[in-house]
């Protein structure tokens, strides 16, 4: 029994201990029970309604806009669509919002109704639907924006709130913590990095903000997975710093600018790993280099592994595309890199989006039909003699000594069997330690 009281002691200590570190009381000087009020009290009139009037079908063709039309055919009344999403207030001074690409992308009329009920016809000033962002403007009348935190600093298990407009009933506050963070492919076309959170965030929420216990904003509420449509505690929020770089491109812009840096990536998984001889597993692998490009003049090779760019750790292939999609062109930036065992810092600039030289096309500084791959044959069929640095396969996972069984559907059982390899085009399918891998690239 005692064990029991000793252990429920220690874990009501690490809770007081949490919500110390936060800021919060764990009670008030009345001795009432800890809340999230005070700071909910202080950044909710930051998150707005945003209300938008789309265009209906019958108003997009005009000949439906004839009333005597309508009449003749017994059609109903022209109206615009209405839709409800929500924003958060970043600049009180300049009254700026930022809300989802997606919550306006067809607005004809864009409303924005503020907690205390005032309501605004809000300016368009930019989108940006590859992060699915979009910044706002109303007049700065007694505004109050929230305060931006760091999203680079959130963990797995922090504690979060979720303040928007669900179905459109009024502003709503929901809790939770961080499931998860990096997580993308919910739209392979877009540059994604969310945070994943378990705090309910329903049809209304996008454009919400999500703010940690000191009520700083960390992310913009955006998508969920659901088989209903409502929250299944799978939310996902934008990061608040790939916010910070969008919005600032825009108010700067107009627009938001992208550069090429001239690499392709793939995760690093666990088989590469070993082959590079990489204890970690975060990091994306270069498998190609543009010809000319600023990864080539500043010295990226087919085969590094890049874990870290501007100090931020990567954790795979596709947040790194993310990062590197946030900084402009012609802008400095540095990538630390693991290479041969040992780690280098490489000083690079983004290169401006359009260039001549760069639709030449990519360089494995090998011929495109080398892919690095040494074959002989011995007693058990054709096994994997030699892989060349820096080329295609150094990259691929694959050993010296794995045995091939079969390349762009043919059976390998010898060397005379081996086709013309492409490194743009190959399947091939490897036995080793009793176990098949397959590598396919297209």
């Amino acid at each position: 029994m005692m064990k029991y009281i000793r252990f429920s002691l220690v874990l009501f200590s690490a809770f007081l201990l949490t919500y110390l570190k936060a800021g919060i009381p764990p009670v008030t000087a009345d001795g009432e029970v800890v809340s999230l009020a005070p700071m909910l009290k202080q950044v909710t009139p930051a998150v707005v309604n945003i209300s938008v009037s789309t265009p209906s079908p019958i108003i997009d063709n005009p000949l439906f806009n004839d009333p005597f039309f309508r009449q003749f055919f017994d059609l109903p009344e022209a109206r615009p669509n209405q839709s409800a999403g929500s924003g958060v207030i970043i600049d009180a001074n300049n009254g700026i919002i930022v809300t989802n690409h997606h919550v306006i992308s067809r607005a004809s009329e864009i409303k924005v109704i503020l907690k205390d009920r005032r309501e605004f016809n809000a300016q368009l000033i930019g989108i940006d639907p590859r992060t699915d962002l979009a910044v706002i403007k109303i007049p700065p009348n007694q505004l109050l924006a929230i305060p931006m935190g760091d999203s680079d600093k959130v963990e797995v298990g922090d504690f979060v709130a979720a303040i928007g407009n669900p179905f459109a009933i009024g502003q709503t506050v929901t809790s939770g913590i961080i499931s998860a963070l990096g997580r993308s492919g919910i739209n392979m076309r877009n540059f994604e990095d969310f945070i994943q959170t378990d705090a309910a965030i329903n049809p209304g929420n996008s454009g919400g903000a999500l703010v940690n216990l000191k009520g700083e904003l960390i992310g913009i509420n955006s998508n969920i997975i659901s088989p209903a449509g409502a929250s299944a505690g799978i939310g996902f929020a934008i990061p608040v710093n790939m916010v910070k770089a969008i919005v600032s491109q825009i108010r700067e812009h107009g627009k938001v600018e992208r550069g090429i840096f001239g690499i392709q990536i793939q995760n690093l998984n666990p088989n590469l790993a070993e082959n590079f001889g990489i204890s970690q597993t975060n990091g994306a692998v270069v498998n190609r280099v543009v010809k000319d490009s600023s990864a080539e003049k500043s010295g990226i090779k087919v085969g590094d592994v890049i874990i870290e760019i501007n100090q931020i750790k990567i954790l795979n292939a596709n947040h790194l595309r993310s990062q590197l999609a946030l900084i402009p062109p012609n802008n400095k930036f540095r990538l630390k890199i693991f290479r041969q065992n040992k780690i280098y810092t490489i000083n690079s600039v983004m290169n401006p989006p359009i260039s001549p030289k760069l639709s030449q096309g990519f360089s494995n500084k090998s011929p495109s039909k080398d892919i690095g791959i040494t074959f002989a044959n011995n007693k058990s069929g054709v096994v994997i003699a030699k892989i060349s640095k820096n080329t295609a396969a150094a990259s691929w996972g694959v050993k010296v000594g794995d045995l091939v069984i079969s390349i762009n559907g043919k059976k390998i059982k010898s060397t005379s069997d081996i086709p013309k390899l492409d490194s743009n085009n190959i399947d091939i399918t490897l036995r080793r330690n009793n176990s098949i891998l397959k590598i396919i690239r297209r």
